[in-house]
């Protein structure tokens, strides 16, 4: 059993892949921090030779590997770090438009298969206009293009745990695992203290699964039309990937949004409608959960939308009382990036259920072949400076 499924019955609808791999990941977790403990010395010595103060942190990637990214810069650049998150997209595009030629960069590159177009146009873009660049190539495949093209004697190879990865449409453990072995590799010093976090995360985690899901499954069984995901810094990056984990499943039927607490309101929150769910993602910054509170007050009294959900790390009477369903994951962590890879269970396990009531399968929810796994059709032109 899978939760509330026997193997069988997910096999023949096309849907164990997704399942699995949803609820896997606090194994994967586990795995990828031992991965990084025993490659410790290789990993420590590349990045004191190559991490400086003033150099430029480059996250990539296309899709859900760009919001692995989103999902975690903010993080080093409150550490007093050079990071940004660009995409492989808009770097293939317009490359200078995003480095210098002459500043020392390392660039980190995610990816679930390593063989998308511009994963390797912007690997070969980026070290060709700039010399000095240093790569770390996260990647879930051995086999793809992406770690073919590293130079073993100057990059910095991590392969993640092949149950990370995923055999179905969406990135799931993916996503998650390669959150988590950036943090590891770029924060080696903290290593010990990170390598507890995500030990004792994914026992917790495990457990909140089996919490969880029946609630999840109710709310998935609501008729609405609308999803909004809303979170702040990092969880920006959670909302943008959650938002994209339900309409990919959902083969487009679900009208899903994403934006920042204070931004909503600048606009977007034309948005609302009376079959509209909004999910607001809690941050454990004190200063902005302040406005965090502020947005959960207002949606709440207005009663202008089907249901509103908020996810948590920690119990809040003042929160779970403006909310019409709350989920506290119970786990006091300083490090945003652990909240964010436990809230975005949420969205997949809302997307997994979705799609089964829109009649779709989840490990190929478009089987006409219009979006698929890897990107096709990319026509990838010669660059001249």
């Amino acid at each position: 059993m899978i939760l509330n499924f026997n193997e069988n019955e997910l096999k023949e609808n096309n849907s164990f892949n997704t399942l699995n791999e949803i609820c896997h990941q606090p194994m994967v977790w586990s795995k990828v921090s031992d991965l990084v403990k025993q490659n410790f010395t290789n990993i420590k010595s590349f990045v004191k030779d190559n991490l400086k103060k003033d150099t430029k942190i480059i996250f990539t990637g296309a899709g859900t590997s760009e919001f692995v990214g989103n999902s975690i810069y903010n993080y080093f650049v409150s550490n007093g770090l050079n990071a940004l998150s660009i995409s492989t997209t808009d770097i293939t595009s317009n490359p200078l438009d995003y480095f210098n030629v002459d500043e020392d960069i390392i660039l980190v590159s995610f990816a679930r298969s390593g063989n998308s177009p511009e994963s390797i146009k912007t690997y070969e873009l980026v070290n060709s206009l700039n010399i000095k660049t240093k790569n770390v190539v996260i990647t879930c495949n051995k086999d793809g293009d992406l770690a073919k093209k590293c130079r073993p004697d100057s990059d910095l190879l991590f392969l993640l745990p092949e149950e990370s990865n995923d055999k179905s449409f969406a990135m799931t453990s993916s996503y998650t695992g390669m959150i988590l072995a950036a943090l590891l590799i770029l924060d080696i010093d903290n290593f010990e203290k990170n390598y507890e976090s995500v030990n004792s995360n994914a026992k917790n985690v495990e457990k909140k699964i089996n919490e969880f899901y029946l609630k999840i499954k109710e709310i998935a069984e609501i008729e609405t039309e609308r999803l909004i995901f809303l979170g702040a810094s990092n969880l920006n990056g959670i909302a943008q990937e959650s938002h994209l984990k339900v309409l990919e499943l959902t083969a487009g039927k679900m009208a899903t949004f994403f934006n920042s607490p204070l931004g909503f309101r600048h606009g977007p929150k034309s948005i609302l409608n009376d079959k509209s769910i909004v999910v607001l993602l809690m941050s454990n910054n004190e200063y902005s959960r302040l406005y965090d509170k502020d947005l959960l007050r207002e949606l709440s009294s207005q009663k202008q939308i089907k249901k509103l959900i908020t996810i948590d790390f920690k119990f809040d009477k003042e929160v779970i009382e403006n909310s019409d369903v709350s989920f506290n994951f119970d786990i006091e962590n300083k490090n945003q990036i652990f909240n964010g890879v436990n809230y975005i269970l949420f969205a997949q396990l809302y997307a997994f259920y979705k799609s089964l009531n829109f009649g779709l399968q989840p490990d190929n929810p478009w089987p006409s072949g219009l979006v698929n796994r890897v990107v096709q059709g990319v026509i990838l032109h010669e660059y001249k400076k």
